[in-house]
């Protein structure tokens, strides 16, 4: 869950970036601390023209 930060918060935005430029995210909550896994879709680049 993405949780809103104050407007005077020094932290908790970063969950916000990664939901806004990653294609798909998640987090996993552990015992202590968290891990946050993302994917970002990329595209094959186009083969150059023969010379």
């Amino acid at each position: 869950m993405v949780q809103q930060p104050g407007d005077d918060a020094c932290s908790g935005r970063g969950l916000h970036l990664v939901r806004e430029l990653a294609d798909d995210f998640g987090v996993d909550d552990h015992i202590v601390g968290k891990t946050v896994w993302l994917v970002f879709k990329t595209s094959t680049a186009p083969e150059p023209a023969p010379s």
